[in-house]
C-alpha cells in the first residue's frame, strides 16, 4: 500500500509542478488511478473518490492537540486546504487527523507501528504523530491494510475469509486491525528478519513514479511504452497502458483526420486545377489574336505578301530577334494552327543564327504551303546556313515559291541566271524573273529592270524607261535606285538634266548608307555643282565613305592629301589612302601609287614597284595608266627597257579611252620628239587592223593621222 501512496504522490506532483500541456490533458487520467491501482492489485473496484495528495509543506510537526480537534473546531491553517478538497475517513467522526482520512480514502497505512491501538482508539487519545504524512515517509514494511485497501501481493485475495493465523509476530482481531500487543512502535523481531513479498515489490518499482512522471510529460507514445517494459507490474503500468491506448486512438483519429482532410484537398485542387485549366484556355483564346499581333509587328518580313495587310514588317538588318522570338513562341502557342506564325518565328530565329531551330520553322510552314517559307528555305540553301550550301537545292525551292508568285522568290532566280549561279547563264531568264518581281513592286527588281534598259541588255536600249524604272524603286526606298536616279538628273539621261534634283537623290541615297553617292556628293560639293561648293562638306562626305570602305573614296581622299585640297597636303597620308583603295583593286589607286614609288614621293622610289603597280591598273583599262607605261617603254629606264611595240601597244588603247598626253602625242604632236622606232611601231599597229596603208617611215603625216582618229572612232 506505500507503493501506491508513494506513486500517486509524485505523480501529483509531477502534474502540479510540470506546468505542462501534457500534464493538464490527463487529470482524467489520474483521476482514474486509485481504481485501477486496485484492479491491478486485484482489489475489487471502489467508489471512494480519488486522493487529494499534498506534498509536505510544513517543516515543523504538528502537536497532538492540533490533531485531535473536534470536528467542530478551526482546524490548523495548513489543513485548511485539505478539508476543502477531501472528505472524512470512513466510520471516523472527524476527529482524526488528515492522514486518517487519506488513508481511509487511498489505503495508504499509517506511521502507527505493529501494535499500535485501532482507529477509532487513535482518534480518542493515541500518541502523537506528524501533523502531515509524507507520501515517502510511510514505511515500506508495513503490511496491515486499512480500511478499503486492496491487499498487496501476498495478502489475500478478494472475497477470501481471514486467514486463521495472522502474518508473523501478528496476532489477528476480530476487526483485522493488528493486536496491540507491542505498543513501543518497533516491529516485531520476525519482521526484522526476513522482507515480506510486498518488500520485494517495492523495490521492483523503485524509480517508477519519476519514471512514470517524465514518460507521461512527454509526446507520443515511445516512453510510455518503455515504461510499461521497465516497470510492468508496478501500479502505473496500467495507467500507461490506458494512456498508450488513448494516445493510439487520438493518433489515428488525427491520421484519418488527415487523410480525409488530404483526399479533400487533392479534390479540391483538382477541381482548382480544371477551373484554371478552364479559365487559362478562355484567356489565351481572349489573348491569341493580341499575341499573333505583336509576332506580327516584330518579325513579320516586308517581302513577305502573305503577311497582314497593316503590318509594314522589319527589315532584317533591324530585326530585334529575342523579343520577336519570345512574341512569336507565345503567339504560337495560343494559336498553333497558324503557318504565318511558324514563318516569322523562323525568321526571328534565323535572324539570332539559330539556323537550326530557323530551319525546322521554316519547314513547318512550308508543309503548310506558305509560299514565303519556300523562299526563305531556298536562301538557306543558297548560303548554306542549317544545312550544307547547294545552288541547285535553292534553285528548286525559289523555282516552287516564284511559280506560286513570290516576288522575293522571282527576284533570286532572276539573279541566278543572271549570275549563272546552279544554272547556265541566262540574261532573257533573268530579264523574264525580274520583270515579274517588278510587276508587284519588288524595288530591287525595278532598279535591276531600269538598269537592263539604260545598258539595252537583252531589251531595247532606253533611258527614258530606265529612268522611270529607277523612279519607282527611289521612291520605294532603294538606295541604288537613288544613286541612278541622281546621275540620270545629273547628266540628262533619259530625264533633263536638272544637277539640284540630282543632287537631292544622290544626297538621300548618302544619307541611307551609300558610299557610292557618298563619294559622287563629295565631288558635287567640292565642285560646287547642283549644291553651293563647300571643300568642308566635300571632305566630310568623302572620308565617311573612304571610312566605310568605298575604294574610289578613298582614292579620292588621297589625292585630296597629294593636292592639299580642304586638308594639309600630306604625302605620307596619301599615299596611305592610296594603297587602302589600289589593295582594294581600286585601278585609279594602283596608278597612283606606282607613280609615287617611280617619282619616290612619299614613299621610297621603287622602279619594280612602281612597274607592278602601274601593270596592274593598266591590266584594268586605267587610261592614265596605260600611257605612263607607254612613255615608260618608249624612251627605257626606270627599270624597264625600251620596248618600241609595247609602248606603241599602249599608247593606242590609251587614245581609244581618250587619255589627253596619248592624243596631243599621236595626233597633236605627231609624236615628234619621240624615237623613229616607236613612231613606225605605231604606223605598222595601224597597218595590222588594216586602218594605214601608207608607207612604214616613222613620219606621222596626213595618212597617218587619218588613221589614228579612225581608230579612235572605232574604239571610242
Amino acid at each position: 500500500m506505500a507503493q501506491k501512496f508513494h506513486v500517486l504522490g509524485a505523480l501529483l506532483a509531477s502534474v502540479c509542478f510540470a506546468g505542462t500541456t501534457q500534464a493538464s490533458e490527463f487529470t482524467g487520467v489520474l483521476s482514474a488511478a486509485p481504481r485501477l491501482a486496485g484492479e491491478r492489485l486485484g482489489a475489487p473496484p471502489t467508489a471512494v473518490k480519488a486522493p487529494v495528495l499534498r506534498l509536505a509543506q510544513a517543516e515543523n510537526p504538528v502537536t497532538p492537540a492540533d490533531e485531535t480537534q473536534d470536528a467542530g473546531d478551526e482546524t490548523a491553517p495548513e489543513k485548511a486546504a485539505d478539508t476543502d478538497r477531501g472528505g472524512a475517513g470512513d466510520g471516523a467522526d472527524g476527529a482524526a487527523p488528515a492522514e486518517a482520512d487519506k488513508a481511509a480514502a487511498d489505503g495508504a497505512r499509517s506511521e502507527a507501528p505493529e501494535g499500535e491501538a485501532s482507529e477509532s482508539e487513535a482518534s480518542e487519545g493515541a500518541e502523537s504523530a506528524p501533523g502531515e504524512m509524507r507520501a515517502e515517509d510511510a514505511p515500506a514494511d508495513a503490511d496491515a491494510p486499512m480500511a478499503g485497501d486492496a491487499p498487496m501481493p501476498g495478502d489475500r485475495a478478494p472475497g477470501d475469509s481471514a486467514p486463521d493465523d495472522s502474518a508473523p509476530g501478528e496476532r489477528a482481531t476480530d476487526d483485522g486491525a493488528p493486536d496491540d500487543g507491542a505498543t513501543d512502535g518497533s516491529p516485531s523481531a520476525a519482521e526484522a528478519a526476513a522482507p515480506g513479498e510486498g518488500e520485494s515489490a517495492d523495490a521492483a518499482c523503485l524509480g517508477a513514479e519519476e519514471a512514470f512522471a517524465k514518460a507521461i510529460g512527454e509526446n507520443g507514445t515511445k516512453a510510455l511504452q518503455a515504461y510499461v517494459k521497465d516497470f510492468p507490474d508496478c501500479s502505473l503500468s496500467d495507467v500507461a497502458r490506458t494512456e498508450i491506448d488513448q494516445r493510439q486512438v487520438a493518433a489515428d483519429e488525427v491520421a484519418r483526420v488527415a487523410r480525409d482532410a488530404e483526399s479533400r484537398i487533392s479534390e479540391m485542387q483538382k477541381k482548382l486545377e480544371e477551373e484554371t485549366r478552364k479559365g487559362a484556355a478562355a484567356a489565351a483564346e481572349k489573348q491569341a489574336p493580341f499575341l499573333a499581333l505583336a509576332c506580327d509587328t516584330l518579325a513579320a518580313s516586308p517581302e513577305d505578301p502573305e503577311r497582314p495587310a497593316d503590318v509594314p514588317g522589319v527589315p532584317f538588318a533591324i530585326l530585334d530577334a529575342p523579343r520577336a522570338i519570345e512574341a512569336c513562341e507565345a503567339a504560337i502557342a495560343a494559336n498553333p494552327d497558324e503557318p504565318r506564325l511558324e514563318f516569322q518565328l523562323g525568321y526571328a530565329l534565323d535572324k539570332a543564327g539559330r539556323d537550326d531551330e530557323a530551319m525546322e520553322h521554316y519547314r513547318k510552314a512550308a508543309d503548310a504551303d506558305y509560299a514565303h517559307a519556300w523562299t526563305l528555305i531556298g536562301t538557306m540553301y543558297d548560303f548554306g546556313e542549317g544545312v550544307p550550301e547547294d545552288d541547285a537545292e535553292a534553285i528548286t525551292w525559289y523555282r516552287r515559291a516564284a511559280e506560286a508568285g513570290d516576288a522575293l522568290a522571282q527576284r533570286y532566280l532572276g539573279t541566278k541566271y543572271r549570275n549563272g549561279e546552279g544554272v547556265e547563264e541566262n540574261w532573257d531568264e533573268a530579264a523574264k524573273w525580274y520583270r515579274l518581281a517588278a510587276e508587284q513592286g519588288d524595288a530591287f527588281a525595278l532598279n535591276e529592270m531600269g538598269w537592263l534598259y539604260e545598258t539595252g541588255r537583252v531589251v531595247e536600249q532606253d533611258d527614258v524607261k530606265a529612268a522611270t524604272y529607277y523612279r519607282q524603286a527611289a521612291e520605294k526606298g532603294n538606295r541604288t535606285a537613288q544613286h541612278n536616279l541622281g546621275l540620270a538628273y545629273l547628266y540628262g539621261r533619259g530625264v533633263a538634266q536638272d544637277p539640284v534634283t540630282g543632287a537631292l537623290w544622290l544626297s538621300r541615297a548618302a544619307e541611307a548608307g551609300d558610299t557610292d553617292s557618298q563619294s559622287e556628293l563629295a565631288g558635287l560639293y567640292r565642285d560646287g555643282r547642283g549644291v553651293e561648293k563647300d571643300p568642308k562638306l566635300a571632305l566630310t562626305w568623302l572620308r565617311r565613305a573612304a571610312d566605310a570602305g568605298n575604294a574610289a573614296a578613298q582614292n579620292e581622299l588621297g589625292l585630296a592629301y597629294e593636292r592639299g585640297e580642304g586638308v594639309e597636303k600630306d604625302m605620307v597620308q596619301a599615299a596611305r589612302w592610296y594603297r587602302k583603295a589600289a589593295l582594294a583593286g581600286e585601278d585609279s589607286a594602283q596608278n597612283n601609287l606606282g607613280v609615287l614609288y617611280r617619282d619616290g614621293n612619299g614613299l621610297p622610289q621603287d622602279d619594280e614597284k612602281a612597274v607592278s603597280w602601274l601593270q596592274k591598273a593598266a591590266d584594268q583599262g586605267n587610261a592614265v595608266a596605260l600611257a605612263n607605261l607607254g612613255f615608260m617603254y618608249m624612251q627605257g629606264g626606270n627599270g624597264v627597257a625600251a620596248d618600241p611595240m609595247r609602248a606603241a601597244n599602249l599608247m593606242l588603247e590609251a587614245l581609244a579611252q581618250g587619255e589627253d598626253r596619248a592624243e596631243r602625242l599621236l595626233i597633236d604632236d605627231n609624236a615628234r620628239g619621240q624615237p623613229a622606232a616607236f613612231r613606225r611601231a605605231v604606223q605598222e599597229r595601224l597597218q595590222d587592223k588594216g586602218l594605214y596603208n601608207g608607207p612604214i617611215d616613222g613620219i606621222l603625216g596626213r595618212g597617218t593621222q587619218a588613221a589614228l582618229r579612225r581608230y579612235q572612232e572605232l574604239r571610242g
